[in-house]
């Protein structure tokens, strides 16, 4: 709880006192004379810990941190009401014994479908503007078990959706069901991923030796991961060196704008045109594309290819990710493209 705040102020009929905020309602403390009307701050309603109260903070740095913290805390909070709002959808399931009032389970089906580099997907899946209020799966639980639960990317599409939902490619479908497949081999309920959670490599020592014993290696933590406190979306990744670098990013940058990006890809009304591969600064976007893509299992970083415009944005974030780089070229490669140079988004 914040500690108490005191408002010094001569009274009418009385000389100089001191009122407590904590006793007085919004009315009373702007009919005080002489002092400026006070109003509430939306983000300050985040605030559970006094050190987090960015107002009067000298450090710019500082300041963007802490407002980073109680935007995306408030954006989960966002997350989770929208949940208890949604009716999730109910696909016929695969075992005949299961009930069908219930939500699928995301683990009936295989979550990631196989892709063909030769045939690769341009269809645009559209970006939901800020504060539209669109359905986005990085936001709502719901929409998410309506695409893991399909038996496959048809079954998908032919089930009544919102437009903006019936928009999404293959490439997005399996990037979610990919990301929803890794937290289940760490264990995790994705509908607690929205939550403020510890990751479970915060757990006790027994737990943690017990849970990484069962995971593959390229989801197997590093040391960064082990001692600094952090929220698990960032443990499914597989690419240790990108891990670390989240880590060490801490609440320096908006992990909402991030998904967002991850999920629906740069575009022109992004800036984020310029060829890599050429060098040159060449005009080309990534037409609504996902930002990152998975290919097959997605456990093995031989699976996942960066976009070019997503690899630009986020250059400091890939930065030493030798391994990320190597499967981004060699999918490239596949499709007859010219190798991204990484080097060059920094």
């Amino acid at each position: 709880m914040l500690e108490s705040s005191i408002i010094s102020c001569p009274l009418p009929d009385e000389g100089p006192s001191q009122w407590r905020i904590e006793d007085m309602d919004m009315e009373q403390i702007n009919a005080i004379p002489g002092k400026i009307e006070i109003l509430p701050m939306a983000q300050r309603s985040e605030v559970q810990d006094w050190d987090e109260d960015w107002t009067g903070k000298t450090s710019t740095a500082l300041r963007r941190k802490l407002q980073n913290r109680l935007n995306q805390r408030a954006s989960r909070k966002r997350r989770k009401q929208a949940t208890t709002t949604q009716k999730p959808q109910v696909f016929v399931q695969d075992n005949p014994s299961s009930s069908s009032s219930s939500p699928p389970s995301e683990k009936h089906h295989d979550l990631v479908h196989p892709l063909n580099p030769n045939a690769y997907i341009f269809e645009v899946a559209t970006r939901p503007k800020p504060g539209s209020g669109a359905p986005s799966i990085c936001i709502y639980s719901a929409t998410r078990r309506v695409v893991t639960g399909a038996p496959s990317f048809a079954a998908f599409l032919s089930t009544p959706l919102p437009v903006d939902q019936k928009l999404m490619t293959l490439l997005h479908f399996n990037l979610v069901r990919a990301l929803v497949q890794n937290v289940h081999i760490l264990g995790l309920d994705p509908d607690l991923m929205e939550d403020d959670i510890p990751s479970p490599f915060q757990a006790s020592a027994h737990d943690v030796r017990s849970l990484i014993a069962k995971l593959p290696p390229t989801l197997k933590p590093t040391q960064l991961q082990l001692t600094v406190p952090h929220h698990p979306e960032v443990d499914g990744l597989p690419f240790p060196q990108l891990r670390d670098n989240f880590i060490r990013a801490g609440e320096t940058f908006n992990t909402d704008e991030f998904c967002m990006d991850m999920l629906y890809g740069l575009d022109a009304e992004a800036g984020m045109c310029t060829n890599l591969s050429e060098g040159k600064g060449g005009e080309v976007c990534s037409g609504g594309r996902t930002g990152l893509i998975v290919w097959s299992d997605p456990w093995l970083s031989g699976s996942w290819e960066v976009e070019e415009g997503f690899a630009r944005k986020y250059g400091w974030l890939l930065r030493g990710c030798g391994d990320i780089m190597e499967s981004t070229n060699f999918w490239r490669r596949s499709r007859g493209e010219k190798p991204l140079r990484f080097e060059e988004v920094d």
